[in-house]
């Protein structure tokens, strides 16, 4: 069970990335940048992430995060 955190950039800037997203059991697109990172947001994005993985399994769960810094930092 796997989920992948992603730029939501990629989709449009690399071939074949929509294709190898969907080998994931779940996909989240955020939007890089320092605004990711915020506190505030922080608790929505967690629970967005919590509906897409309710099927999957918590404790063989995998996060795969793809994407510059900040959404490396976020992953």
């Amino acid at each position: 069970d796997s989920v992948l955190i992603y730029d939501r950039k990629l989709d449009r800037l690399v071939p074949g990335f929509k294709v190898w997203a969907q080998s994931f059991g779940a996909q989240y697109a955020v939007a890089a940048g320092e605004n990711l990172k915020h506190i505030e947001a922080f608790a929505g994005h967690i629970n967005s992430i919590m509906r897409l993985t309710k099927n999957l399994s918590a404790r063989d769960l995998v996060i795969v995060v793809a994407g510059g810094g900040s959404v490396g930092d976020f992953g």
